[in-house]
């Protein structure tokens, strides 16, 4: 979300593990020392420990990626308590090895014969086995009996042991003789120091191409050291908040405020003094409650199964066979908030638990926005990151499954269309787990998304659409009619929570010295610049002297994104704004977007239909001027907004919104705020039926279109 508004290259403070963010502390230089050394004699065992969020894995793909790819193979298994037969299958399939059999034997065998080949082939293999600390002794003693293989006095195995401190215990057990005797290194991995936490800090926004923008006050980074005691994964998800703290609040500096307040966010999120660890192993509650909170399910039945699991304080409720919500944007998390208290408020109910697919910074708006909203009574982040999609979906996939398993979901809502909450539908699918979809509108997507969409669709038993148009473009589609329900918008239900938040308009307007601009009334721009399109720059500055002749009509205010400012700046546009009476309002929060809406006369999109929900839901009078390529109409079909296709046409039409009367009365169908109220309704009726065929809506459909 924020790294184009900084210039950055990519995200900076990720969780997943990535060698090409290797930071070489005094501790992981001596570490990895040791490794080299290990690797150098080629035989037996290396064991790297190290506490949640050390970089252990880090450090170790750092050495893997060292090393010759020709004369290494490499692979890796994820210990959670893999019996000895599971090690082996584990070990068969990160390697690729073709089985001759299905015994036990048979897979010795297999392996043997892989490992033989490799060596005649004078290449040798590395096993990487990670969260090891969860191995039985069983497993070990296979990998120990593994290493015996030999090709005259040449070892063909060597192993790398990856794990929590609670490794270091298992070995020193007395069943252990044997495996210590073949360790030839180890190491564990301490916190970095505080000048080390500044270092390590720079490093990753360095990697990134960071400018110093945005700047860290000298005392910050002591601060994030107090605050993170030094742990790397701890500095990630505390600066990953910071950073989408400052896109948001429109900052281009941090200030030690800055970080006591995230930290402050942490600790009351996290239930404890400082900012806690998170673990693909180990979730972290973060809010302490009685442990019959989570009554039928253990705590301990959540491991393994997401990064990041997030409990209310004051939610002392069961989650067993609750409702699912599948988010993977920070708009669908914030309706997926306002759902959760209408489902809450509603006693028939079963609890909503909020399902992200991907990481925790993926979805947060952060802001202040989520202070405004009721919290879940649980919320899980699966940790799939962005990447090449058969890795993230995979790890969605066998996360959510896990999570399926755990609590027994009466359904599975979908808001969204991603590429891994798509996967995770298919598994709700495979399941036998009703799937029903939020936001199911259509709006003649294209490419990937759309796709999605196609696919997800199929997969659906109920459909909830905020507009008639939406429903017939769904019958036309094949969708039977009583598969469809007309509920609204549930932006309405976030925006009816947010709006008495909203920044003034004339609090804004003063940060960028137009003071005077709302007495005389304006209308609000949301284009946006898009990179992506061709010939985008040149399209961008035709964009730019149509905004400045709709000036002529009224002031134009223009809140603008980071690498909108930079198009501005690049092709020399600010003078001719400048001139014209168009104010630009840069890095302009949510909340200030909100009130200057809130107090415009008329708006202005662009092809990218930028808070075209937003503009509807709050009755502001609305053109969207885009190419004849760039937008089709089917894009704005039964909505307000009016499509402008050439620019010679564009003030008079914007003439025209001035000239209408603004009536806040005069709203769409389902404007009150209710979406979330409809949809909570109708689930309890159905979840009551189900088992059955689901009551043909249609006729409740009709009911509520009726003027």
């Amino acid at each position: 979300m924020y790294e184009s508004h900084f210039g950055f290259s990519g995200p900076p403070f990720q969780l997943s593990p990535d060698p090409g963010f290797y930071f070489d502390s005094r501790g992981h230089n001596h570490a990895l020392a040791y490794l080299k050394f290990g690797v150098y004699q080629g035989e037996g065992f290396i064991v790297v420990t190290g506490e949640i969020g050390a970089g252990k894995t880090t450090l170790v793909r750092t050495l893997i990626d060292s090393l010759q790819s020709q004369d290494v193979v490499a692979a890796q298994v994820v210990s959670t308590q893999l019996e000895s037969g599971d090690l082996l299958r584990s070990i068969i399939t990160a390697f690729g090895i073709a089985l001759r059999g299905a015994g036990k034997a048979d897979m010795i065998a297999s392996i043997e014969a892989f490992l033989t080949s490799l060596a005649l082939s004078g290449r040798r293999a590395l096993l990487l086995v990670d969260e090891a600390q969860n191995l039985p002794a069983a497993a070990v003693e296979e990998l120990r009996m593994l290493s015996n293989f030999q090709l005259g006095n040449r070892a063909l195995l060597q192993s790398f042991l990856v794990g929590q401190p609670e490794l270091r215990q298992v070995l020193q057990s007395d069943s252990m003789e044997q495996f210590r005797q073949r360790v030839i290194a180890s190491c564990h991995l301490g916190p970095l120091e505080e000048a080390e936490t500044r270092a390590y800090v720079e490093h990753r926004l360095q990697r990134v191409g960071w400018t110093g923008r945005p700047s860290f006050a000298e005392e910050s980074f002591a601060r994030i050291h107090h605050h993170t005691r030094g742990v790397p994964r701890r500095i990630n998800l505390l600066c990953n908040r910071l950073l989408l703290g400052a896109y948001l609040g429109g900052q281009d500096a941090i200030e030690l405020t800055d970080v006591d307040a995230v930290a402050i966010d942490f600790m009351r999120e996290m239930g404890g003094a400082h900012t806690p660890a998170v673990s693909a192993a180990a979730p972290v509650l973060t809010q302490e409650v009685p442990a019959t909170a989570l009554a039928p399910v253990a705590r301990s039945a959540w491991t393994g199964h997401a990064d990041v699991v997030r409990l209310r304080t004051d939610s002392v409720v069961s989650v067993h066979k609750p409702i699912v919500c599948l988010v993977d944007t920070p708009m669908a998390y914030l309706k997926a908030l306002a759902l959760a208290q209408s489902l809450s408020e509603d006693a028939g109910l079963p609890p909503l638990v909020l399902v992200n697919p991907g990481t925790q910074g993926a979805v947060t708006p952060g802001g202040g926005l989520t202070e405004r909203l009721r919290q879940p009574a649980l919320e899980v982040h699966l940790g799939a990151t962005q990447g090449r999609y058969a890795e993230c979906a995979a790890v969605a996939q066998t996360r959510f499954d896990a999570l399926l398993v755990e609590l027994s979901p009466r359904a599975v809502l979908a808001l969204g269309e991603g590429d891994t909450l798509l996967a995770c539908c298919m598994v709700a699918a495979k399941s036998d787990i009703p799937l029903l979809r939020l936001e199911a509108d259509v709006i003649g997507e294209a490419g990937a998304q759309g796709m999605n969409s196609e696919l997800l669709d199929r997969l659906v038993q109920v459909f909830y659409v905020g507009s008639i148009p939406s429903h017939y473009a769904l019958q036309r589609k094949g969708v039977p009619a009583d598969r469809v329900r007309g509920v609204g918008h549930l932006l309405d239900n976030v925006l009816h929570l947010l709006r008495p938040h909203a920044v003034p308009a004339r609090t804004t307007l003063q940060r960028v010295g137009a003071d005077g601009l709302g007495d005389t009334g304006y209308a609000v721009v949301t284009a946006q610049y898009c990179a992506d399109a061709d010939g985008s720059e040149a399209q961008f500055a035709a964009q730019v002297k149509t905004v400045c002749m709709l000036s002529t009509a009224v002031p134009l205010v223009w809140p603008v994104k980071h690498h909108t400012q930079l198009a501005m700046r690049n092709r020399d546009l600010q003078k001719l704004l400048a001139k014209a009476r168009v104010a630009v309002v840069p890095q302009a929060s949510y909340l200030e977007v909100l009130g200057l809406l809130e107090s415009a006369q008329a708006a202005v999109l662009g092809a990218d239909m930028h808070l075209s929900g937003e503009v509807q839901s709050m009755n502001v009078p609305a053109m969207c001027i885009a190419p004849v390529e760039a937008i089709t109409p089917e894009m704005v079909t039964g909505s307000s907004i009016r499509l402008v296709r050439h620019p010679n046409q564009a003030l008079k039409e914007l003439q025209g919104l001035l000239s209408q009367q603004r009536d806040d009365e005069d709203r769409g169908l389902y404007w009150d705020g209710g979406a979330a109220q409809r949809i909570a309704s109708h689930l309890k009726s159905w979840l009551r039926r189900h088992g059955s065929s689901p009551q043909a809506p249609s006729a409740e459909y009709s009911e509520m279109v009726t003027p």
